[in-house]
């Protein structure tokens, strides 16, 4: 056990082992002159109460002892007992105020009850209070060199925890109840775009024992989110992961990878390496090994990959780290595959342990537990963020609710920002680690975000594509984001910046491609642009409108942003030689019938010239302008005008 989880349990039992040390001392079981009562049948009541509690029946226990105490309120033994009995019943807060009433009578009959005060109110959460009776109870002569070590520790850890509270209005922490937990640890993985299916990871009792042991293997499951509960989980139908043990599981993005610990596999490195496995329609695929720069003979766990698919995290105990379990990361190089790890460094990294790493959506934000960093006692969550460098700093912990003298070893938070999940084995569960759902405070939150989701299929039958998405940042590509559809599903999703406006292109072999301009606006609102992309098959007289060539106000001068729609049009024409187009230009209706003609012919003859330059023949492209004769929406209104002004490709030869 690590020193941090050894004073935290400590801290908690400390109250009741004085308890029995007061018993002790002042014979409050069986010497019945040293009761401070004179009532016969107070001390009678009492003595009852001894025998319920012996019994381990503290419900009689407390029954006897608030009878004995409306005797006489002032029965000091009988509050002490009382708190005993509360505090065994799972009740801090009643064990508290009963340790109170009896501090209120003779503050220096017992004045140890500082430290079982400052434990009690630890627990409910009052840690300005805890802080305060560890203060007094330092105070004391009597203390002996462990108990000033322990009561040092609790202090440390209930003033961290006093600076570390929300409001509790804020952030209200539920149990996500016994469909979800069990006895066992349930582990939470990732939820989907929509928030309504979630994967976790669960331990299950194997049948067998090994050594008169019993035997635990983990598994993934799915629930899915009712109108107002999740369903009963089911495990996932992975057929190649029968009898192995796989666990610490995240996925992509879009939910079509999957990451995941596969421990003593057969193809295994080490203990435990990291494997991942692709979804096609339903199906996921046999997984593979990531490369051995990521595996190697030691211990490698708990994956999560970037949003854009290009940085991957992970825990490792090998060697060059800081201490105990480090987080290192891995960038995806084209053509080459996933690069030498890198330790994330003093900032994030311990002499303890740092697990269980989470990257939001955001890409700026990264959550991840550690037991070495200040905190609550035990594994806290911690996140921290990127500054304007790409740097790491400035690690903080979530602070309470969301921690708590237990441990809570891993967080998702979903792709909105705005709800997170997290396991904790923390009071009030189903035993183990239990799931926990609960609101994001804006001083925890990720970043804003928005997701461009769709489905790409066939115009004329419908049937779903695999096709190639491409988004460029607007007016600088300062990020490029390439994937492609499910290849039974055409579904596609991927997460942009709402701050950024893009160009976006669908393409494949055979068909127009598709071009649209986005522009995000940032605001509290979900930004979740969702719809059907149908691509025309390539056929003579089918046109296509090109929305991302850019040109100065009355110019017909290419602007740079448009150059990534011109070399896509010029691949389209050299992937597909035996067709010619006609390049159209169109103009709102701002300005005069003359000029707009005349405007939009030049624009055509822009785009054909630079076609040209690029090795198209002539012979295959013509162009023309029409002016704002052939408007696609109403010139009343800007977004109309926006969409009139275009330029068509239409495919006018095939030879």
């Amino acid at each position: 056990m690590k020193e941090p989880d050894r004073i935290v349990r400590m801290l908690r039992s400390m109250a009741t082992i004085f308890l029995a040390v007061v018993v002790t001392v002042t014979g409050l079981f069986g010497q019945e002159l040293n009761l401070s009562t004179r009532s016969k049948k107070a001390q009678k009541l009492y003595h009852q109460a001894e025998q319920h509690a012996n019994k381990r029946n503290p419900e009689l226990a407390i029954d006897a002892l608030t009878q004995a105490l409306e005797i006489d309120e002032n029965f000091i033994e009988g509050w002490l007992l009382l708190a005993e009995m509360w505090q065994e019943g799972q009740h801090p807060d009643k064990a508290l105020a009963a340790f109170q009433r009896a501090f209120s009578i003779d503050s220096l009959k017992y004045p140890q009850m500082y430290f079982s005060m400052g434990s009690l109110a630890y627990d409910v959460a009052d840690y300005r209070l805890a802080a305060k009776y560890y203060k007094n109870y330092q105070t004391l002569n009597q203390l002996d060199s462990i108990q000033k070590s322990v009561v040092s520790k609790s202090l440390n850890i209930a003033l961290v925890a006093s600076k570390l509270e929300f409001d509790p209005s804020d952030v209200i922490i539920k149990n996500t109840g016994r469909i979800m937990n069990t006895t066992s640890d349930e582990f939470v993985n990732f939820l989907t775009a929509d928030d309504q299916m979630m994967v976790i990871t669960r331990k299950t009792r194997r049948d067998t024992l090994i050594e008169g042991k019993e035997m635990y293997a983990e598994g993934f499951f799915v629930a899915h989110h009712t109108d107002t509960s999740w369903s009963q989980p089911q495990a996932m139908q992975l057929p190649w992961a029968d009898g192995y043990n796989a666990g610490g599981m995240s996925m992509s993005v879009d939910g079509r990878s999957m990451l995941f610990t596969g421990c003593y596999w057969p193809d295994s490195k080490g203990s435990c390496d990291i494997y991942y496995s692709n979804r096609i329609g339903h199906t996921w695929q046999t997984p593979v090994a990531f490369n051995s720069r990521i595996n190697t003979t030691g211990w490698e766990s708990q994956p999560v990959i970037s949003a854009d698919g290009t940085t991957l995290y992970f825990t490792s105990k090998r060697g060059g780290g800081k201490g105990g379990a480090d987080i290192w990361k891995s960038n995806y190089i084209p053509e080459k595959g996933w690069g030498t790890p890198v330790n994330l460094g003093d900032s994030i990294n311990t002499a303890g342990d740092e697990m269980a790493p989470f990257i939001h959506g955001d890409g700026q934000t990264l959550y991840f537990s550690s037991n070495g960093h200040p905190g609550l006692g035990g594994y806290d969550m911690f996140f921290v963020k990127k500054d304007e460098a790409g740097r790491w700093t400035g690690v903080r912990n979530m602070g309470v609710p969301i921690n708590t003298s237990y441990d809570e070893v891993n967080l998702f938070v979903n792709l909105m920002g705005t709800h997170g999940w997290i396991s904790s084995n923390r009071e009030g569960g189903m035993g183990g680690m239990d799931i926990w759902d609960f609101p994001i405070p804006k001083t925890v939150a990720p970043q804003s975000i928005a997701l461009l989701a769709g489905i790409v299929v066939d115009k004329l039958t419908g049937k779903p594509l695999e096709a190639e998405v491409e988004i460029l940042t607007l007016p600088a590509v300062i990020e490029q984001i390439n994937l492609k559809t499910d290849p039974l599903t055409g579904e596609f999703l991927v997460v942009l910046n709402p701050k950024n406006n893009y160009i976006f292109h669908i393409s494949k072999t055979g068909y127009l491609f598709y071009s649209e301009q986005i522009v995000i606006e940032n605001t509290s609102k979900e930004p979740h642009i969702d719809k059907v992309y149908a691509l025309q098959p390539v056929k003579s007289g089918v046109s296509m409108n090109l929305n991302n060539f850019f040109f100065n106000f009355n110019s017909d001068k290419l602007l740079p942003p448009s150059k990534p729609e011109l070399d896509r049009l010029v691949n389209f024409l050299m992937d597909n030689p035996a067709i010619g187009v006609l390049v159209t230009g169109h103009t709102d209706s701002i300005g005069s019938a003359s000029f707009n003609l005349e405007l939009s012919g030049k624009r055509a003859k822009s785009v054909v010239a630079y076609l040209l330059n690029h090795g198209i023949e002539s012979e295959r492209i013509t162009s023309q302008g029409v002016g704002d004769t052939k408007p696609l929406a109403t010139n009343q209104n800007e977004q109309g005008r926006a969409m009139n002004r275009r330029t068509e490709i239409t495919i006018k030869d095939i030879f």
